[in-house]
């Protein structure tokens, strides 16, 4: 049985993000794109479920959607 992720409210923490022009901030600030995926999911996982690092990390490998696509592929627009 495939175990369904969210990815609704995940879509609005990004957008958000992206209306703030946190992607370019990032790139400005010398992050390169592993890091800026890193960065922006961690973001993400702390505005839509707060918890410890270690809950970041596993909410975005198992109950996110975004843990199950490439990151980069996420945030290549940002």
């Amino acid at each position: 049985m495939v175990r369904p992720r969210s990815v609704a409210v995940e879509q609005v923490a990004l957008s958000a993000l992206r209306q703030v022009g946190l992607g370019e901030q990032l790139t400005v600030l010398g992050f390169n794109g592993p890091q800026r995926a890193a960065a922006i999911g961690t973001l993400i996982e702390r505005m839509t479920a707060p918890g410890s690092e270690l809950a970041t990390h596993h909410w975005l490998q198992q109950r996110s959607a975004l843990g199950g696509c490439p990151r980069t592929q996420s945030t290549h627009n940002m």
